[in-house]
């Protein structure tokens, strides 16, 4: 066992050093940890809207009307997942190069809005 750990320490701990000194994959890191509440709330409900695999338990919150509630709410929790999660890491990186971190959020979240054609509307064709 100690020759594995000194084997670990000597060719893999320089390698986590160095990606741990990273200023992007911090960002990254820390910028998906803003998204993890959504995650959390999103996987509770999406486990209880499938009645915990319990056939009766699950027709029984359609029956009452709350398995409806709760598809909207996993739905709309995994949706902003990916709002919050480029809002932050953008956040959190600018942080890292001393830059302000909520006019770099926004401008991310532009971009991504904008990129995402799913999210927007169609646009009306003009004739001429």
């Amino acid at each position: 066992m100690k020759k594995v750990t000194e084997l670990l320490e000597r060719y893999l701990m320089p390698i986590g050093a160095k990606l741990a000194a990273n200023k992007a994959l911090n960002a990254v890191r820390d910028g998906i940890a803003y998204a993890m509440p959504l995650v959390i709330v999103g996987s509770l409900t999406m486990l209880i809207a499938n009645g915990f695999s319990i056939d009766a338990f699950k027709t029984w919150l359609i029956d009452n009307g709350s398995f409806d509630w709760l598809v909207k709410i996993t739905n709309g929790t995994f949706g902003l997942m990916g709002v919050v999660a480029v809002f932050g890491i953008a956040y959190r990186y600018a942080q890292e190069l001393k830059v302000d971190g909520v006019s770099s959020g926004i401008i991310a979240l532009s971009g991504y809005v904008i990129s995402t054609p799913t999210i927007m509307p169609r646009q009306a064709k003009v004739s001429h």
